[in-house]
């Protein structure tokens, strides 16, 4: 299930700092669940503070955005990339 797999890309990136696998993980769960907003912002800051891929960190705030508007944080983030 998407949850399972966010769930386990977060332990992959805070507990083992495993970052591919919780990449791969992350990628998964999108393609699962690719109305998720939250999905995009947890890969993006894997992206951004683990990975270095700045480009698609700020690629997946922008989707996230576009799946939650409300959600404030997204926004500061993409900004500050």
């Amino acid at each position: 299930t998407p949850k399972y797999y966010n769930l386990r890309a977060i332990f992959y990136r805070k507990n083992t700092k495993q970052f591919e696998l919780a990449l791969q993980d992350y990628n998964k769960v999108i393609e699962l669940e690719p109305k998720e907003a939250s999905y995009y912002s947890n890969r993006a800051i894997l992206e951004f503070f683990d990975l270095n891929y700045k480009e698609k960190a700020y690629e997946d705030y922008r989707k996230a955005i576009e799946l939650a508007p409300e959600e404030r944080n997204n926004y500061y983030y993409s900004e500050v990339l």
